[in-house]
């Protein structure tokens, strides 16, 4: 799913991520297509967590943007306690801060 709104010039792009496991620890590397026509910098991309099962007996300890390209974000979060509930997974909400 993909959002744009306008703020006074700007533009904020929000997109969410392919589903990854929660139920094994271990840093998980997701990648997702942003589909602008630029680059944006690391600065410009926000991550947040967001959860496709609703169990909360996991953590994560390191939740970052690895690189940006002119196709893709790469983000990597580190579970650092697995959930119990077998076969859950959550998403990254990703927002792009884009200067108008």
């Amino acid at each position: 799913m993909t959002i744009v709104i306008k703020v006074r010039g700007d533009q904020s792009k929000s997109l969410l991520s392919a589903t990854f496991a929660i139920d094994a620890t271990g840093v998980k590397t997701i990648t997702t297509a942003h589909g602008l026509g630029i680059t944006p910098t690391k600065e410009q991309v926000k991550l947040t967590v967001v959860e496709e099962t609703n169990v909360d007996d996991w953590a994560f300890n390191l939740l970052k943007v690895d690189t940006v390209d002119a196709t893709n974000i790469t983000s990597k979060i580190n579970v650092s306690t697995a959930s119990a509930t077998v076969a859950a997974t959550a998403r990254l909400g990703i927002q792009i801060l884009l200067r108008g």
